[in-house]
């Protein structure tokens, strides 16, 4: 293995709201838990809600290298933060409750966790 050329992902997952009427806590689950690629290769990720609709909700792909805040990606396609839409492409598809998350030609500095939202 020559360090340098692979790039570690992490996906984690969050939901912030308030469910007044819900009996249980819409659930976020994200794939793959883990990604190992090497540099220039394209990565998708996939945010699927559970117990809930997507469409009634804002949903958010955020970025979190190690020791830094987490950076704004996306809203639901629509927004990009400042650099982001170049290289990374959001998805909502409602229908089929998902939203997917693209990164094309993956950096070394695309290290990190993201986390939909």
């Amino acid at each position: 293995v020559v360090f340098g050329f692979f790039i570690l992902i992490f996906n984690q997952m969050a939901l912030c709201g308030s469910f007044a009427d819900a009996k249980s806590d819409p659930e976020v689950i994200q794939t793959p838990p883990a990604s190992s690629i090497h540099e220039s290769e394209r990565v998708t990720f996939q945010c699927q809600l559970k117990g809930a609709q997507m469409n009634d909700y804002y949903m958010f792909w955020y970025r979190q290298r190690l020791s830094e805040a987490p950076e704004f990606i996306s809203r639901e396609g629509r927004q990009y933060g400042e650099g982001f839409r170049e290289r990374f492409t959001a998805e909502l598809q409602s229908s089929n409750n998902r939203f997917s998350l693209l990164i094309d030609s993956a950096r070394l500095e695309d290290s990190a966790i993201y986390y939909c939202a």
